[in-house]
Order: C-alpha cells, then structure tokens, then sequence
C-alpha cells in the first residue's frame, strides 16, 4: 500500500498538473470514513471537479491507497452526460488547480513532497 505522494515522486511539472487536475474516477473505490474525517468533504460550491478537489486535499495528506487493476466501474459516455461538451472552466479545471496552488502559497503544502 502507497500513499499518493509516492506516484508523484518522479513526475514531471506536465505529468504533475494533469496529475492534480485528473485524478482517479471517485465512484470506482471504496473509502473510508476517516479518509473524509482527515481531507474533509466535497467542495459544494462546485458543480463539477468536486471529486478532483477532494482527491487533491487526500493526495496532500499523502492518505493511503491501495490500487487495483480490476475493473470497478464502468461508465457509459454519451451526448446528455453532465459534463459532456463543458470546456475546461465549466468543469471548474481551473478552479480546482487554482484551490491547489492558493493551498501550495499558504504553506499547506510543499511542491517537493510530491
């Protein structure tokens, strides 16, 4: 079992942001209770990128993961899903990487520990 910060440990600044931006689907795990008592709950404010904003604050708590290579979602992409045609600001891309610098500049968090 890994932490997140393990897997970025090698990134490049590139790999890093779409790292940060696209992290692992939230409906294709199970979590624990204290995983949302340590990183908190979803941003409700934002329509889209809640997941990637949680997966973030986790990711920056270094909480651990264990990864599967099973299949444990599948998800059926469509012209009337919620975000299809949505550019990056409707899905709040730039919101959610813009909470993870403000955290980055308050000192909440060390660029290096990834």
């Amino acid at each position: 079992m890994g932490t997140f910060s393990e897997s970025h440990s090698t990134m490049k600044s590139k790999e890093l942001f779409v790292s940060v931006i696209i992290p692992d689907y939230i409906g294709a795990a199970i979590y624990r209770k204290s995983a949302f008592r340590k990183a908190g709950l979803f941003d409700t404010t934002l329509k889209f990128g809640e997941d990637s904003d949680w997966f973030n604050r986790a990711n920056e708590l270094n909480l651990k993961v264990k990864r599967l290579e099973d299949v444990t979602l599948m998800v059926r992409r469509h012209g009337k899903n919620m975000t299809h045609g949505k550019d990056l600001v409707e899905l709040n891309t730039l919101k959610v990487f813009k909470k993870f610098i403000d955290r980055k500049r308050a000192g909440t968090l060390e660029l290096q520990d990834f």
